[in-house]
């Protein structure tokens, strides 16, 4: 119900958006791949959000050079030891300031406690 209380929040803030539910999300799974990149691409996209971090989403908007913004709620999330972590696209906001910090000392760049 989260997700949905934060596209409410973001449609109040007069902002268009298009939703599109990646089946893996934590998960790297190549079959995701493709269907999210031509979902992008299908219109113009400033900005890619989700509730936590995915490698899928992340490896698709640095190659599509978009910047990624993940929100982070769950501990320990695994995808947050994936290599796609040090993605340039990637801004990270993490619940936990002890995450964000041992993150930012991993040498990710754009990690923040929210």
């Amino acid at each position: 119900m989260g997700i949905h209380n934060l596209l409410w929040g973001i449609l109040e803030l007069g902002a268009d958006c298009r939703v599109y539910d990646i089946a893996h999300c934590t998960s790297d799974f190549p079959e995701d791949y493709d269907n999210l990149k031509t979902f992008i691409k299908e219109a113009p996209t400033d900005i890619v959000f989700s509730q936590n971090f995915s490698p899928t989403v992340s490896r698709v908007c640095n190659e599509l050079s978009i910047p990624y913004a993940a929100w982070t709620y769950d501990m320990p999330l695994t995808s947050l030891h994936h290599a796609s972590i040090f993605n340039p696209c990637n801004y990270i906001f993490s619940f936990d300031k002890i995450q964000a910090d041992y993150l930012r000392k991993k040498g990710v760049a754009n990690v923040y406690h929210l």
